[in-house]
């Protein structure tokens, strides 16, 4: 899916996806992510970054991951 994707799509696509695996708690996924470099604190198109996606959908754990890693708790829409 990223095979001749410019880097601004690819790394929208990545952060996309990171957000996707917090908001259903993929640890795992969110994990390799971040090996592969994904910004822990990424935002996506409304500005929410991973931390604010975890609150807002309730994922306890998700939570804790995130902020055991640096996730910053501010953000416009925080």
């Amino acid at each position: 899916q990223l095979k001749g994707k410019s880097n601004t799509e690819r790394n929208q696509f990545l952060n996309d996806e990171f957000h996707l695996a917090i908001k259903n708690n993929k640890l795992l996924v969110a994990e390799y992510l971040l090996k592969i470099g994904v910004d822990i604190n990424c935002q996506d198109i409304e500005k929410h970054t991973p931390l604010m996606v975890a609150l807002k959908s309730k994922q306890v754990d998700a939570v804790k991951w995130l902020l055991a890693r640096g996730a910053l708790g501010s953000g416009k829409n925080f």
